[in-house]
């Protein structure tokens, strides 16, 4: 490599270098730095009461979870609909309790609009889907949230879990 490469090299390291430096500093001095190492949320469960009916609505933060003991007591509550977001195919091999199904990618998003508006407004509404890395239950929670459906958990263990747990196979 002849010398005017080298220089060249050397300067557009040099560039960098300052470059990555004061976007530190500006990060350092900023209102909302950014992270410089990400870390994972903490998944906070929502508190009995407030499933149970102990707790008023507007306190009820948005994407409260719940754990699968809590399942376990929510399955004999008449006021709690469980709403699976997988897939139909996948709804039809299996489901928690008295799920119904409303897969929030289905193509006519005026047909799924329209389903989640015709629900009752007076019920608790759990949201799963396979658990782990599905989002499938996030993205059909932020719709129940935007049509007013405040009582909406979400069930972050999801199917993976109930069937380990029930002992059931996939």
């Amino acid at each position: 490599m002849n010398n005017q490469k080298k220089r060249i090299l050397i300067e557009i390291t040099a560039i960098i270098i300052v470059a990555i430096f004061f976007a530190l500093i500006n990060n350092f001095i900023s209102d909302k730095p950014l992270p410089l190492i990400k870390t994972q949320p903490k998944i906070e469960s929502v508190n009995d009461s407030v499933l149970f009916g102990k707790t008023p609505k507007n306190q009820i933060h948005l994407e409260m979870t719940v754990t699968y003991e809590q399942i376990l007591k929510l399955l004999k509550k008449p006021d709690v609909q469980f709403i699976d977001a997988r897939s139909p195919e996948q709804y039809a091999k299996g489901y928690i309790g008295n799920a119904i199904n409303i897969f929030p990618l289905i193509d006519d998003q005026q047909k799924l609009y329209e389903t989640i508006y015709n629900l009752p407004t007076n019920k608790i509404y759990i949201l799963y889907c396979d658990g782990g890395t599905c989002d499938l239950s996030h993205q059909l929670i932020q719709l129940f949230y935007q049509f007013g459906y405040n009582q909406s958990f979400l069930y972050k263990g999801g199917w993976e879990e109930w069937t380990k747990k029930q002992g059931l196979t996939k």
